[in-house]
């Protein structure tokens, strides 16, 4: 890979950062106040303040499952109810797109298009998939995104070389706990490895899937609740 080549994973992370920073500005400049655009943001914060209190709710001493992550409330708990914590949900954010647009800039450096093309992409790719705007929302999605991209890169080199490691590992279990959809993708990896040859390692992958899911429920009912949160049984 030569010298313009490894810039990409960079110039990728700059024009994503580029845009959000955008985005933010014209925001601001329409709503006169800095918000995130979709309510559900505060809604972990008000989860996050709650687990700080004691209660797995928004209510103090009412549990309730109104978060759609698990990890996601545990991010937002430092500094709860102040104006330090409303803004972890931007510096999150801002963290995973910088991260996910670098990890994609280097899928580009290493695809094998010229030079031009590679520019190109880089440049455009974050704006093209939208990544700006997604973490301009405030919500787990960039998070997810950066450990969905993860496990595929990791198990492309599986594909390729036959080694597990720590990116499959990793972006398999992390994605569910950012999302419950990704339990999808996670398991299907896990089936890849049972397929290819790593019959242990795949069921290991996959418990290592399954077993936080299965706890999380646990806790749930614990509380006396259902053991699918309910912001996810209500898109249902």
């Amino acid at each position: 890979m030569d010298a313009a080549a490894r810039r990409l994973p960079a110039i990728c992370a700059l024009s994503a950062a580029g845009g959000f920073l955008l985005w933010q500005a014209l925001a601001f400049v329409r709503a006169g106040v800095f918000e995130y655009p979709l309510d559900d943001v505060y809604i972990h914060l008000a989860m996050a303040e709650g687990i700080m209190g004691g209660t797995y709710g928004i209510n103090p001493g009412e549990p309730a499952s109104a978060a759609s992550s698990i990890l996601y409330p545990l991010l937002l708990l430092p500094f709860p109810g102040t104006a330090v914590q409303r803004m972890l949900p931007l510096v999150w954010n801002f963290a995973a797109l910088l991260a996910l647009a670098g990890l994609f800039g280097g899928l580009i450096a290493r695809s094998g298009v010229s030079r031009g093309w590679a520019l190109y992409l880089a440049l455009i790719a974050p704006f093209a998939l939208n990544m700006p705007g997604v973490a301009a929302l405030g919500m787990e999605h960039s998070l997810h995104a950066l450990a969905t991209l993860v496990l595929i890169i990791g198990l492309w080199r599986f594909l390729r070389t036959g080694e597990i490691g720590a990116a499959l590992v990793l972006g398999a279990v992390a994605g569910p706990m950012f999302r419950f959809e990704g339990m999808a993708i996670s398991l299907l990896a896990a089936a890849v490895v049972v397929l290819g040859g790593r019959r242990r390692a795949g069921f290991l992958i996959a418990l290592g899937v399954v077993i936080p899911q299965a706890l999380f429920a646990a806790f749930l009912v614990v509380q006396g609740l259902d053991p699918v949160p309910s912001s996810v049984l209500a898109k249902f």
